[in-house]
């Protein structure tokens, strides 16, 4: 229980210390979710939203931990510092899901 609660509160003070940033990469994230499929990842988002080099890029998934953003799954950072490593992908909640090939085709079907 002590590494939860040290994690949150790293992500408290970083969204204390750093909240214009998060703000301007919470509408980075969004934007690049809409564009895309409905989801996004911490690499996406440092692409066109880099961070301050003060903020220790292990807390950057406080930029999704808020009601707009769910989990959606894993996949390998493309990051050359990262050496491939697992990060989470995140699914805009609000934003539609994408149409499946062929009229009237349900996913997964």
């Amino acid at each position: 229980m002590p590494a939860t609660k040290s994690k949150q509160q790293a992500l408290d003070l970083l969204e204390e210390v750093r909240k214009e940033y998060l703000e301007e990469a919470r509408v980075a994230a969004k934007q690049i979710a809409m564009e895309g499929n409905g989801t996004c990842t911490v690499d996406q988002v440092r692409d066109v939203c880099p961070p301050p080099q003060e903020i220790d890029g292990r807390v950057m998934g406080a930029i999704f931990n808020n009601q707009d953003w769910e989990h959606a799954g894993y996949e390998r950072s493309n990051r050359v510092t990262c050496h491939k490593r697992p990060i989470s992908r995140f699914r805009l909640v609000s934003a539609p899901m994408p149409m499946a090939s062929g009229a009237g085709v349900r996913p997964g079907i």
